[in-house]
């Protein structure tokens, strides 16, 4: 199963241009052009008291059989995701479009090798931490002393 980004990034690639997808493990007889989404890379940062931040980085390879036509698929998504100021409308479990979008942050393309490029796009998703592990104090005592109301 997609993380509910991953899904958002394809269907935004998907709709700018034409490629064949694969997702995860590069099968050893690709076929061209096409687009490689393989698993993200994740860290944890606190965020709040009540949430952290999860930072993803992905690296998205565009290949095609002339090293030209890499660059443009990968140049040509670059720029429309610069047109809609990095933001990408998420999709529900149901591959449907919500009115909610994820903000991308970083977003750069380089050449891997010929008829190769990737383009690395990082994002942050916000949490909420499971209410059982938020303690909230509604009552404070000290020495067996209520203080406050």
């Amino acid at each position: 199963m997609l993380d509910y980004e991953i899904a958002s990034i394809y269907y935004f690639i998907d709709e700018t241009i034409e490629a064949k997808p694969y997702f995860n493990e590069q099968p050893e007889d690709v076929i061209t052009p096409c687009v490689f989404y393989p698993c993200s890379r994740q860290s944890t940062d606190d965020y709040s008291l009540n949430a952290y931040a999860t930072n993803f980085t992905m690296y998205v390879v565009f290949m095609d059989v002339f090293t030209e036509n890499a660059y443009a698929m990968t140049n040509t998504v670059l720029h429309k995701l610069m047109k809609n100021k990095q933001k990408v409308r998420i999709v529900d479990n149901d591959g449907v479009k919500t009115d909610k979008h994820i903000r991308l942050e970083h977003s750069e393309i380089k050449k891997v090798e010929n008829e190769v490029y990737e383009m690395k796009l990082s994002w942050k998703r916000y949490t909420a931490f499971d209410r059982d592990a938020v303690t909230k104090a509604q009552e404070i005592f000290i020495n067996n002393i209520k203080l406050g109301g």
